[in-house]
Parts: structure tokens; sequence; C-alpha cells
């Protein structure tokens, strides 16, 4: 894997096969669902991010999604999240009462 990273992740590389995205690493920051454009924020301690990664190569088209938490995430977030899940409520919905939390 390591002989075919550099010339996929060179500064300034653009996908070609990406329509709508400068990039293939999605950065999703608290109650940005998915999907998310890297920006310049710094992280502060209680952020909930997703990084998504795809990769195109040789035909095969590879993806993969992680969520991390930034210092401490408190049990509070993930009962308010719990909280107000249910049938049809949106994921923004329940990401912005998780941020309240700690905001």
């Amino acid at each position: 894997m390591l002989s075919v990273t550099p010339p996929l992740i060179d500064p300034g590389r653009r996908s070609q096969r990406h329509v709508g995205f400068p990039k293939s690493v999605c950065t999703s920051v608290n109650e940005c669902m998915c999907h998310g454009i890297p920006d310049s924020r710094q992280l502060r301690s209680g952020d909930i991010i997703n990084i998504d990664v795809t990769v195109y190569l040789d035909g095969y088209h590879g993806d993969t999604s992680r969520t991390f938490f930034c210092g401490e995430v408190t049990e509070e977030c993930l009962e308010k999240g719990i909280a107000v899940c249910k049938d049809g409520a949106s994921f923004k919905k329940i990401s912005l009462c998780m941020c309240l939390v700690f905001n």
C-alpha cells in the first residue's frame, strides 16, 4: 500500500472521480453528518469528527469511514443523542442536540 499512496495524497492533487468534492477525504465535525469538506478549523476537546476516505486505483474503489472523539466526550452527550432518537428524527437533529451538551 505504501508504494501507491504518495501519488494519491500529493498536496493539491484533485481527483477526477469525486464530482462535487475537491478531495477524496471528507471530514465531518459535530453536527455535520457526512461528506463535510475539510477546512482550517482547529478541533476542540469534546468535538466529534468523522473521517471518510475514498480511493480509486486500477479499477478498484475503496472507501472507509471512522469516527473519533477529541478529548473527553461525556456520557451526557451520548444520552442526549439517544433521547431524541425516534422514527423520523433526522441525523442533524440528533447531532445538534448532542452538540448543545459541550458547546
